[in-house]
């Protein structure tokens, strides 16, 4: 017990660290929220884990959408941390699905926070997928950033039912 007390304290300055970044991304893309508690390392020495993480506990977090939105900022905070503290690990995040019932004003500020850190001198890439059915028009709403238009003249690759992945159907 003694030992897990003391590594609670050894890595709080990391814990602070990484806190800040994941609390920087949660009120970057959902400034509506209240802020509770965002990322808690708490010994729990009753129980078999002995260490219980809190991640977003808010009950506004727990609808589909937000809780992907968890998943989002947990993963871009991972991301940023490494980055920051120069840790050897890769520079990149693939997502694939994580949109769906996600609100199109999320995703404005997503791609807003992204685009800061772009232009704040942050080397990294994103990778996403978005499926829709349909056309992508009026699908993100009418901000400059995430135009349709501008994603797909951004997009890696866009598929259809015309244009297929390896001209394949699956």
């Amino acid at each position: 017990e003694q030992q897990i007390l003391e590594f609670k304290d050894s890595i709080q300055q990391q814990e602070l660290d990484f806190v800040r970044i994941l609390t920087s991304i949660y009120n970057s893309l959902y400034p509506e929220l209240d802020k509770n508690t965002i990322f808690d390392i708490t010994p729990n020495l009753k129980s078999d884990a002995k260490i219980q993480f809190t991640i977003l506990p808010n009950n506004e977090m727990l609808s589909k959408g937000r809780n992907q939105g968890r998943t989002l900022i947990y993963d871009l905070s991972v991301l940023f941390h490494t980055i920051e503290k120069n840790i050897k690990a890769p520079r990149f995040l693939i997502h694939d699905g994580i949109f769906f019932f996600f609100f199109k004003t999320n995703f404005i500020e997503l791609v807003k926070f992204l685009e800061d850190k772009k232009l704040s001198g942050y080397e990294f890439q994103y990778f996403i997928t978005l499926n829709e059915e349909g056309t992508l028009s009026d699908k993100f709403a009418d901000a400059d950033k995430v135009n349709p238009d501008n994603i797909e003249n951004e997009a890696v690759l866009v598929l259809s039912s015309n244009s297929k992945l390896f001209n394949q159907d699956f």
